[in-house]
């Protein structure tokens, strides 16, 4: 199973902005105020953190190969989880392993990062021999956004959790990067590539959609669509569709039967799958964003459809 999941600096639904405290000086808030809401800050992500560790033990990566990808984990927070996953999991023995984006860039909010059992995932070699190069954006944390991996001994097959950022001017140069990271994986023959997480694109004449349409027009499918969903189906409180699987594998579909083959290996799913109609109910949630998972079929599912 392979999970994405933006978990909002751990902030629940609430908005980092509310929380910024070079903006909370600037309000004019005096310094009793700013320690006040530093602690409410510090209480939420807390306690979101407890129950969001709660499901990655029990759901999310409970069997050998299952895989997660957490983007905006904030960043002091990402090197501890790097630095002892197993005791930030609160667990006695060393079961799990924890990557975070080859080469960081230090001086970001927050990063990607990936936890696994341990010895079950690596670095992708194209990744760390190109990453540098090709998401160099003025030195920003580009690099942070971008977590490519590959089962141990199955260099061809690639997963890439993927955090693209919304701001109208930083997509377009990310896309830009990760069309060039696209090309040296099928330059490398990859035979399999998913790219998943949150793409911040619903709206089609807005530039984050039609940046992921031209990736998409290397040969990538939107998982989700292949395999019988509704584009309305949504994965942020706002009720837009913005988290994706982009699928690519480098030999063409001979006929429909291979096509639809290829789409039964994974169910897709959303979880929570009503995180639009959860308005009124916000505090119930733990992120602004629905996970969204890729569950391998079962031989008896692929027969049944189930």
């Amino acid at each position: 199973m392979i999970t994405s999941w933006n978990v909002n600096q751990f902030l629940r639904t609430r908005n980092w902005t509310e929380f910024d405290e070079e903006a909370l000086k600037k309000s004019g808030k005096s310094d009793e105020e700013i320690q006040e809401i530093r602690r409410e800050k510090e209480n939420i992500q807390n306690e979101c953190s407890k129950e969001i560790k709660c499901l990655i033990k029990k759901r999310y990566a409970a069997k050998e190969q299952d895989l997660i990808f957490l983007h905006e984990v904030p960043n002091d927070l990402a090197w501890k989880i790097q630095e002892n996953v197993n005791r930030w999991l609160d667990l006695n023995d060393n079961k799990y392993e924890c990557l975070l984006p080859y080469k960081t860039a230090p001086k970001t909010h927050f990063q990607t990062l990936a936890i696994f059992m341990e010895g079950k995932y690596e670095y992708n070699e194209t990744y760390t021999n190109n990453v540098e190069i090709k998401f160099a954006f003025n030195g920003t944390g580009f690099r942070n956004r971008i977590l490519a991996l590959n089962p141990k001994n199955k260099k061809s097959e690639i997963i890439c959790g993927v955090h693209v950022p919304p701001d109208e001017k930083e997509c377009p140069v990310y896309y830009e990067s990760l069309i060039g990271l696209h090309n040296k994986f099928k330059e490398a023959k990859a035979k399999t590539i998913y790219y998943i997480g949150d793409f911040n694109a619903f709206l089609p004449n807005k530039i984050n959609k039609r940046k992921m349409h031209d990736l998409m027009a290397l040969g990538l499918e939107d998982y989700w669509l292949a395999t019988g969903n509704s584009n309305n189906s949504p994965t942020h409180l706002f009720g837009e569709r913005i988290d994706y699987v982009l699928a690519y594998r480098n030999s063409r579909f001979k006929n429909l039967e291979d096509y639809q083959k290829y789409f039964n290996k994974y169910e897709m799913t959303v979880d929570p799958k009503d995180i639009a109609d959860k308005g009124n109910r916000k505090e119930s949630l733990l992120s602004d964003h629905s996970a969204i998972i890729l569950k391998e079929r079962t031989p008896e599912m692929k027969k049944t459809g189930d």
